[in-house]
Parts: C-alpha cells; sequence; structure tokens
C-alpha cells in the first residue's frame, strides 16, 4: 500500500511540475479576473444615480490599463497587495476626475497566486491530450480539473470578498463607503464619482423624466401663465431652474452666431458637468418651447406644437432641429395682422393665438383653407363666367399662405406691398364677398335658369327677327357681363321677355307647319289616286298624316319643324300618293283571261298585243326633285329666260315620259 502511494506521489509531482512549467501571458490572469468582476462584482456596468435613477454607464480598467469600451467615467480596480504599488495608483489618480479606483483587499495574500495558478492549470489541461496518457496519469489529471473547478469557485467568493472590502479612492482622497454588500458598495462608489465629476447634475432638483411625458410638459408650459398658485404645476416649478440653463446655453451659442440643434443639446447636456438622462434634457427643451422661450424649425419650417413631443423624440429628426430664440417682431405689425384675420377670415380674438409666431401659423393656415374653399366653389360653379373673377384673389391667396411668418408679421401689412393685406381686403369687398354671397343665394338659380334656357333655345333664335333678335341680343349681352351677378333682375326681365317673344314666333311656326300639313292632306283627298284607292289604304295615309301633325306639336325647334315640313312636301307626299295608286284595282280588257292563261307558259310581255297588258302606274314625285338644268351661271337676257325654261321643259317631260308623275 506505502509502495502504491510513492508511486503516485511521485506521478502527481510529476504533473504539479508540469502545470508550474506551463507558461502563460500575463493577460490571461486579467482576463480571468475581468470574468469574474463583471460577473459577479459589477454586473452590467450601468450605476442608477441620484432620485431619478439616471443610468450611467462605465469603464472598467485593471492596474490602469483598459478593459472595456470608451466611457464617459472609469472604475480602475488595482490588484497590487505592495503598498508601494497602492500608493502609486493612488497617486495616478489625482487629477482623473472620471475615474476612480478600488484598491482590492490584500488581506488575501496568496489570492493572485492561487489565480495565476488555476490560469496555469486550466491552460495545461486545455493543451493536455487526456486519452495518451496512461491510465494514472489520466486520473490525477481528472482530480486536477475538479480540484481546478473548485479553486475557481473559491477564487470567485474571495475576488468578490476582497473587493467588496476594498478601499475607494477618488483624486487622491479616501472614499468613505458605508454599504457592505459588494454591488451595493460599487453602487455607492460610482455614485460619489458621479456626484463629484457631474457638479451640475444636481440642477435637475431629484425629479425624474419620461421621455412619455414630453407632450404633457409641452402643453402645461403653453398654459401656464404669470400670476397662477404657487404649486399648482411642481414639475413645472422643478424645470423652470434646469431649463433655464438650457435657455442659457442657446442664448451662448446665439451670441456667437450659431444655432443649436436638439442633437448637440443632448451631447451637451448628456456630458460633463450635467450627466443629465436624454429624458431629461429633452423636458427641457419641450418646457422651454411650450413657454415660448425658445422656436424649433425642421427643414426651415417652424415645428408645430400638436407635432412637437413626437418629433423631439425622433432620433433621426434630431440633428434637424434647429433651437433658436423667438424672433422679436413690431407690435404694430402684430395688431395689423389680427386685425386682417379679424376681417378677411372672420376670426375672433379667441381662435387667435397671443404668441406672433402661433398666429401667423393660425393666419396661413385659415388662407389656405380660404383659398381651398373658393376654388372648390370655383369649380361647383364653373358654368358661371363672372366665376373666373375668383381665379386672381384666389392666386393672391395661395401666394401669401405660402410665405413665411416674418413675412406675414412684417411687409404683408404694409400697404404698398404687392398681394399683400390692404389688397386681399378690397378683393374681399369688390369681388369675393359679393361673388360668395350671390353663388350661395337663392338668385344663382334664377341666373343658372336663365342661362340654361338661353343655351337650349339658341337653335331657335338663329330664325328670329326683329323685336325678338333684339331682345336676344340684349338678353345674351346680359349673359356674358362680368357682373352679371348684380344684375340678376335685369337679366331675369329679359329672359322672361325674350322667352315671351320666341315662344309666339314657336306659335307662329307651329301653325303654319300645320297648315302645310293640312294642305297637302287636302290635296290628297282630292287626288285621283286617293279616289280610287281602297279604303285600308286611305286609312293609313290619314294615320301617317296625323302623326305628322302630332309630331309637329311637339317640335321645340322652329328649323325642325321647317324640315318636318319639307320632308312631308318632298319625300312623304309622293309616297302616300304612290301608295294609294298602288292599291287601286287595275282595269283589264276581255282577251286578259287569255292572257292571264298565256302567263304560265311565256314572260307577260311577249307578243301579247298592247291592249291586253295591264296600264302601269305612274310613280309621283315631288317637283323638287326633277333636276334643275344649268344653261348659265346667270340669267340675264329674255333669251336666258326662254333657253332655261327650254331645257327645264325638256326635264320635265324626260320624267313623264320615264313614268314619272310629278306633284306640284
Amino acid at each position: 500500500m506505502g509502495d502504491t502511494y510513492n508511486y503516485l506521489t511521485n506521478e502527481e509531482q510529476d504533473i504539479e511540475q508540469e502545470i508550474k512549467s506551463t507558461d502563460i501571458d500575463s493577460s490571461k490572469e486579467i482576463d480571468e479576473l475581468k470574468k469574474i468582476l463583471v460577473s459577479d462584482v459589477l454586473g452590467k456596468m450601468t450605476v442608477a444615480y441620484g432620485e431619478q435613477r439616471a443610468q450611467f454607464r462605465y469603464g472598467l480598467r485593471i492596474d490602469g490599463v483598459q478593459q472595456s469600451a470608451q466611457q464617459p467615467i472609469w472604475l480602475n480596480v488595482v490588484t497590487s497587495t505592495n503598498a508601494q504599488d497602492r500608493a502609486d495608483a493612488i497617486r495616478m489618480g489625482m487629477g482623473m476626475r472620471d475615474t476612480i479606483t478600488l484598491l482590492l483587499d490584500m488581506s488575501d495574500r496568496t489570492l493572485f497566486d492561487d489565480l495565476r495558478m488555476y490560469v496555469k492549470t486550466y491552460t495545461y489541461l486545455m493543451r493536455t491530450d487526456k486519452n495518451s496518457q496512461s491510465e494514472v496519469r489520466q486520473q490525477i489529471i481528472s482530480r486536477k480539473s475538479v480540484a481546478n473547478e473548485r479553486l475557481y469557485t473559491e477564487l470567485r467568493t474571495r475576488i468578490v470578498k476582497a473587493a467588496a472590502n476594498g478601499e475607494f479612492d477618488y483624486n487622491g482622497g479616501k472614499v468613505e463607503v458605508k454599504s457592505t454588500e459588494v454591488q451595493a458598495r460599487m453602487a455607492e462608489g460610482l455614485g460619489t464619482l458621479i456626484g463629484r465629476y457631474y457638479t451640475n447634475f444636481s440642477l435637475l432638483g431629484g425629479q425624474r423624466y419620461e421621455e412619455t411625458d414630453l407632450a404633457r410638459i409641452i402643453m402645461n408650459a403653453s398654459q401656464h401663465q404669470p400670476g397662477m398658485l404657487d404649486g399648482m404645476n411642481a414639475v413645472q416649478d422643478k424645470l423652470d431652474v434646469p431649463a433655464d440653463d438650457v435657455f442659457a446655453a442657446v442664448s451662448r451659442d446665439k451670441g456667437k452666431g450659431m444655432v443649436a440643434t436638439v442633437k448637440s443639446l443632448l451631447d451637451a447636456y448628456g456630458s460633463v458637468p450635467y450627466g443629465w438622462p436624454y429624458a431629461a434634457t429633452l423636458a427641457c427643451i419641450g418646457h422651454l418651447y411650450g413657454s415660448d422661450r425658445i422656436t424649433l424649425t425642421l427643414d426651415g419650417k417652424p415645428v408645430q406644437r400638436s407635432e412637437a413631443a413626437r418629433l423631439l423624440r425622433e432620433t433621426k429628426k434630431q440633428d434637424s432641429i434647429r433651437v433658436d430664440l423667438p424672433r422679436v417682431f413690431d407690435t404694430r405689425k402684430v395688431s395689423q395682422l389680427r386685425d386682417f384675420a379679424r376681417d378677411f377670415l372672420g376670426l375672433t380674438a379667441a381662435d387667435l393665438p397671443s404668441n406672433a409666431i402661433d398666429l401667423a401659423e393660425a393666419v396661413t393656415a385659415r388662407l389656405k383653407r380660404e383659398a381651398e374653399s373658393l376654388t372648390q366653389l370655383r369649380v361647383r360653379n364653373a358654368q358661371f363666367g363672372f366665376v373666373q373673377q375668383l381665379d386672381e384673389p384666389i392666386e393672391k391667396i395661395n401666394y401669401a399662405s405660402g410665405m413665411s411668418e416674418d413675412w406675414l408679421l412684417g411687409d404683408f401689412t404694409a400697404q404698398e406691398t404687392e398681394n399683400g393685406s390692404e389688397e386681399l381686403l378690397e378683393f374681399k369687398e369688390d369681388v369675393i364677398d359679393p361673388i360668395v354671397a350671390f353663388l350661395n343665394g337663392s338668385q344663382s338659380r334664377i341666373l343658372a335658369d336663365g342661362l340654361e334656357w338661353l343655351k337650349n333655345n339658341k337653335p331657335n333664335i338663329d330664325y328670329v327677327s326683329g323685336t325678338t333678335a333684339s331682345l336676344y341680343q340684349s338678353a345674351e349681352q346680359l349673359a356674358n357681363d362680368p357682373n352679371i351677378f348684380r344684375k340678376t333682375n335685369k337679366f331675369k326681365t329679359a329672359i322672361d321677355d325674350l322667352r315671351e317673344a320666341t315662344e309666339a314666333t314657336i306659335q307662329t311656326e307651329r301653325a303654319n307647319a300645320l297648315k302645310d300639313v293640312e294642305d297637302i292632306r287636302a290635296r290628297i283627298h282630292d287626288s285621283t289616286e286617293c279616289q280610287h284607292a281602297t279604303q285600308a289604304a286611305q286609312t293609313k295615309v290619314e294615320t301617317e298624316l296625323d302623326q305628322v301633325a302630332e309630331r309637329m306639336q311637339r317640335i321645340p325647334f322652329i328649323y325642325k319643324m321647317r324640315e318636318s315640313v319639307h320632308e312631308l312636301s318632298e319625300r312623304t307626299y309622293p309616297q302616300l300618293i304612290n301608295a294609294l295608286a298602288a292599291s287601286a284595282p287595275r282595269p283589264k280588257t276581255a282577251l286578259a283571261g287569255e292572257a292571264q292563261t298565256a302567263t304560265a307558259t311565256m314572260p307577260m310581255d311577249a307578243n301579247i298585243p298592247e291592249s291586253q297588258q295591264k296600264e302601269t302606274p305612274r310613280v309621283a314625285v315631288s317637283f323638287a326633285t326633277i333636276s334643275r338644268p344649268h344653261t348659265k351661271d346667270a340669267l340675264e337676257t329674255k333669251d336666258d329666260v326662254d333657253d332655261f325654261l327650254d331645257a327645264y321643259r325638256r326635264e320635265l317631260i324626260a320624267a313623264i315620259e320615264n313614268g314619272k308623275k310629278i306633284l306640284l
């Protein structure tokens, strides 16, 4: 048993020697220390400070060597147990106002020797191929691995204890920390650093702000007026002090010819000597904006109050939102703009903001609405030519609504300004109000009806003369008068007179047309064709003539009546005569029966005596259908007349010889 023990001791000694001989980089020890510090001592490396629990990120240095990304403040952990090294570290910290030093407790003298041995053992185990070792060595290596893990657990506890019992030093002086739990001690020590480094953090007065409060802060500031009872708005009262500091910063930039942005203010107040939380700085900006102490512009346009809270929180916009001091305007000009808003837009004092810029914005918005309303009114009433007079005022209103607040609060109300308030007020009195009142009143319907009648009866007007023509000319002149909306009663009288005269002319024309129908009816009745026609054919002709007369009663236009009369005379009349003629029975000779028998075997006209053939009825045509001969371009002499009449006679005879019956 003893021999076995000596054998195993020798193997263990060999492995122990191999571990001690393992080369490691000194940074490996620091890495392990850093891992334990972060996981067991520091946590997320942020510290909540003050009543607001404002979050501050900090960086880690170990023995002065940076172990994390760059941060505004630092914790420097000193690991040496050597008194001189520790004194040097304290001395090096003097003047480093962004750093607090933690001197680990040095009562655990073997802490870092054991940490080094842990790293050596871990490195040895990672480099050694356990499977290639003897069974005995494998057992020893396994025990070493378990022991090293146990050592690591102990090291974590010992390092936490060293940190918890460590000493804080800031700027060469010892910092008293009351907390005993390690993370609470870290927070307390770092809190001391924050309080001494961010000297203006206390301006926030212990008030906590959230981004979601921004809209309410802006609204409260806009409603808060001097003379309100103390304590009515505790949050606002506490905002006054830090907001004054932000206002001073904006003023300093203004004095240097610079314009601050939301981003530049957030950066400035997030760093030394302020360290303000993001939401707190936004709250101060919102408070100043709501109380009209600063202005916000984005892309050259003022930020609307309804959009301010959202835009201030939008990180992509913050660098583009300019923060400036309000412009000072001539109170007389501001008063004149208020008068214009009352006289032109009908706004009351209660409708208008007290702030000059807000006033200009309100006027701009209402001018745009006015232009849109007039444009819609013009489109709806495009049938009236006079609405074109609205085009110029609409253009000028659009011009004014597109100008800056500076222009509205300055040049706009000057008498000599083109497209200015004086010009718009003149348009309102002379053009806008009269036209709008007319279009929204009952007389617009009278005018529309008159114009509609004039348009619909234009075909009849072309056939009138005398008094009726004069009445039409007067009505048309009024219809084209740009001021017709001021003369509606006169126009109505003119249309009524014209309608009466035109109706009388139409009735006369209709009576003449109906007389022509009856004349043709009489001629048909007297015709041989009608006398020999069947009763059915006569009835059909009567029905068609009745229909023509009935249609004539309904035709509203003179030219249509004349066309119908012409159609009756030139086409319908001959067609009716021919229909009557076709219905009459044809006389036959004594041999007609024989001729009918022969028809079955040969053509009707072939070798049949003329006396046996039926008489072919003539086709009735209108006299107007006979082509008028062209003998000369003009008749100037008696011979010209004789030649023309001879030629016409030949045309008429030719038509008769061709079986035509010419109706006169």
